[in-house]
């Protein structure tokens, strides 16, 4: 990879060796292509991925490769939703879905730096020890020719690299629970670990509309405490005229009962 295209991608030559080299050492079922965005175009390669670290919570059997791009977007959308959500509290925006069964370039390598800090911190987190790397099995294999122990490093944008020893290579800490947009992938600002969002303080117009809040809300509780009381006089009011319309009924009885009945002589 040039220099030219190391920068237009937005993560410079050692973090995208680190990724290559990462993803080289996980078993996955696909063959290599030339461009390691059609590899993961479908999202297969990149449930393996997920699946070699946590094979408890990738069901492998719901991914389908295809060529569909419907079919491959209903891929991601699974990965979404059964995955990166539910273990990593993260997913991915629908331009990042887009991108990535696009084979638009570059977009893979931002996703799997993305994953690899997650995937990193989960590990580190459980205390769970990552499954040996292929490269441990291809070390024993010491009759079969060093080009054939590295498959894979050639047509992923590193023509001729092969993995040197070097000293770990500080990678921006994960996004927070989000749905991570194009914009977003490739950041080379750290990001603090999920957690919750800092509380902002008040200025004086919160504190004014706070205060008039609080007067509004105990005039309602004195208002209604006012209609309480005329609901509660309206109520005996109405009991004492019942009791005057029964007095003045039993009262028209007696006197229709005193009233003569004979007729005038």
């Amino acid at each position: 990879m040039s220099l030219t295209e190391s920068a237009s991608s937005g993560i410079d030559d050692e973090r995208l060796e680190m990724i290559y080299g990462w993803v080289d050492e996980v078993p996955l079922t696909k063959t290599k292509k030339t461009s390691i965005s059609r590899d993961f175009a479908d999202g297969v390669s990149f449930a393996e991925l997920i699946y070699f670290y946590f094979p408890k919570s990738v069901e492998m059997h719901n991914y389908t490769i295809t060529s569909n791009t419907q079919k491959k977007k209903a891929n991601w959308r699974l990965l979404n939703r059964k995955v990166l959500k539910k273990l990593f509290g993260f997913e991915l925006g629908d331009d990042v879905i887009d991108n990535l069964v696009g084979s638009k370039q570059f977009t893979i390598e931002k996703v799997l730096l993305e994953l690899k800090s997650r995937i990193d911190n989960k590990l580190k987190e459980e205390r769970i020890k990552p499954p040996p790397p292929l490269s441990s099995f291809r070390a024993k294999e010491s009759d079969q020719p060093e080009a054939d122990q590295h498959i894979g490093t050639k047509g992923r944008g590193r023509k001729g690299m092969k993995p040197q020893s070097k000293a770990p290579i500080e990678y921006p800490a994960p996004l927070p629970f989000e749905r991570v947009s194009q914009k977003s992938l490739g950041r080379s600002d750290p990001v603090a670990m999920p957690g919750p969002p800092p509380r902002r303080q008040p200025n004086r117009k919160d504190r004014d509309l706070a205060l008039m809040y609080e007067e509004k809300q105990q005039e309602c509780l004195a208002k209604e405490e006012t209609i309480l009381m005329l609901q509660a006089k309206t109520s005996r009011l109405e009991h004492l005229m019942h009791l005057k319309d029964l007095r003045l009924e039993e009262l028209q009885t007696q006197i229709e009962h005193l009233r003569p009945t004979g007729g005038i002589k």
